[in-house]
């Protein structure tokens, strides 16, 4: 029996709820959450649905994940961008382009991507000098762009490759030398990418066929990278190469003929890929980088595990069981400040989130935020404290750092041991110290991230060889 329409936050007539969104998300789903576990607010002319409790989470994302669609008011806004959703190409065929996309990150080829994040991750920390003060976010933005790039187009395999052409000469060396600037031609129509796509989320409310700059920006870049993606398609069907292992030619080559993977398929997977994989990711070091240099303590025990596990070793994917302090610091990181702060669905029809009427075509919002700092959860949620992870047994969908169901990011396992082996890899380098005393204050925008950026002191420090 449905309970009817649930409580309400105060808010002003016509406006409702749009203003204190817009100032600080956060502390408006905050605010939702003190009013119960299902809130009914007005955001613009958006009727959202505020659900904070695991078991509820759990409904929308997997037990009724049919009734629920993906897109939210920024994916709709960016419908060019990320081409076929469930809701634009269909619950079956977005499974089945989902399907494929899993089968490039199976366990075998995640691992294989282990040396390569390493390797960046040595070589991002070999550029800072002892007492250094490092704008760790941009360094983290950097370092997660050039695995990803690595992961999804091969292109570090394609600079060596033309990289060692060139150097042995012959007549095709004024093409090689060309083609050498692809990863910087994708790595520039990313930053572009992202840049348009942080200034989008600071407009939320404002339709994308409104002639504003930003969205004439969003245009630009998402037009400069179809040109590249275009170019790297179209090469690797003239150079017909079938031993690699990028995802770009792995979507190449796929033979499922129930999916119709043409260059616009390709291109919006590869683009989805990037908006899950790069910002995120990225926060979630800032954010764990943060955590170690003012919780000396816990990075005390981080560089004892590297140090025993690791020793002056370069770390690969087969030490990752052994790593276990070091992913609990990840997970605790995830918890305490999830990259993915909402996870947004909304309505395909009429239903019920504890007895109350949730109509067609309402927003529905998970908030990470505010469910993965619940006390009733997690004690004393506002510590970070990673041992907490070797005994919780709370409810499964008390954290979903993720999102999860059918929908939630292929990449994720890429993902985990990416942020494994990189926090690893700085532990075994180097040390943080905050480089003031100023709080941290917090922005969410496309994704949780500092608001004026994080600068930390880097310290060299010297590992320890395993006995």
């Amino acid at each position: 029996m449905s309970r009817g329409d649930p409580p309400e936050p105060d808010g002003l007539p016509v406006l409702g709820n749009t203003l204190q969104y817009l100032r600080d998300p956060g502390g408006f789903y905050e605010t939702c959450a003190e009013y119960g576990d299902v809130v009914r607010a007005q955001v613009g002319r958006d009727e959202r649905y505020v659900v904070s409790h695991p078991d509820l989470v759990e409904q929308v994302l997997v037990s009724e994940d049919a009734t629920y669609r993906t897109p939210d008011l920024l994916s709709e806004r960016t419908v060019g961008l990320f081409g076929d959703g469930p809701r634009t190409a269909g619950v079956d065929r977005w499974r089945r382009l989902q399907n494929v996309v899993e089968t490039t990150f199976t366990a075998d080829r995640v691992a294989a991507y282990a040396d390569t994040t390493v390797r960046h991750a040595e070589t991002m920390a070999a550029l800072w000098d002892d007492g250094e003060t490092v704008p760790v976010d941009e360094a983290m933005r950097e370092l997660t762009l050039d695995v990803l790039v690595d992961a999804l187009f091969g292109a570090d395999a394609d600079h060596q490759q033309r990289r060692s052409e060139l150097e042995n000469g012959g007549d095709r060396g004024e093409r090689v030398s060309e083609r050498l600037g692809d990863s910087e031609r994708i790595r520039e129509a990313v930053h572009a990418f992202d840049e348009a796509l942080e200034a989008l989320s600071a407009t939320p409310l404002v339709p994308n066929w409104v002639p504003t700059r930003t969205n004439r920006r969003y245009r630009q870049a998402l037009s400069a990278f179809d040109d590249v993606v275009a170019d790297l398609v179209a090469r690797r069907h003239e150079e017909r190469v079938e031993d690699r292992h990028d995802v770009l030619s792995v979507l190449l080559h796929t033979d499922d003929s129930d999916v119709d993977l043409d260059e616009s398929a390709i291109r919006d997977q590869l683009v989805r890929l990037l908006v899950a994989g790069h910002e995120t990711t990225a926060a979630a070091l800032t954010f764990t980088a943060y955590a170690l240099a003012t919780h000396p303590g816990v990075a005390d025990r981080l560089q004892a595990e590297v140090d025993a596990v690791l020793g002056t070793e370069s770390a690969t994917a087969a030490d990752l069981p052994d790593l276990g302090y070091t992913e609990r610091v990840v997970r605790e990181s995830l918890r305490r400040y999830p990259p993915q702060y909402a996870t947004v669905r909304r309505a395909a029809e009429e239903t019920e989130l504890a007895g109350y009427r949730v109509p067609p075509d309402a927003t529905v919002v998970l908030p990470q935020w505010v469910v993965h700092n619940d006390p009733r959860w997690f004690t004393a949620p506002k510590t970070f404290r990673p041992e907490r992870w070797a005994t919780w047994d709370g409810p499964a969908f008390a954290y979903f750092p993720f999102g999860g169901g059918t929908r939630d990011y292929v990449g994720q396992r890429f993902a985990m041991q990416e942020l494994t082996l990189v926090v690893a890899t700085m532990a075994q380098q180097v040390s943080f110290e905050p480089a003031s005393g100023d709080p941290l204050a917090l922005a969410f925008g496309t994704t949780l991230r500092p608001r004026d950026g994080l600068d930390l002191v880097v310290r060299e420090r010297v590992a320890t060889p395993r006995n």
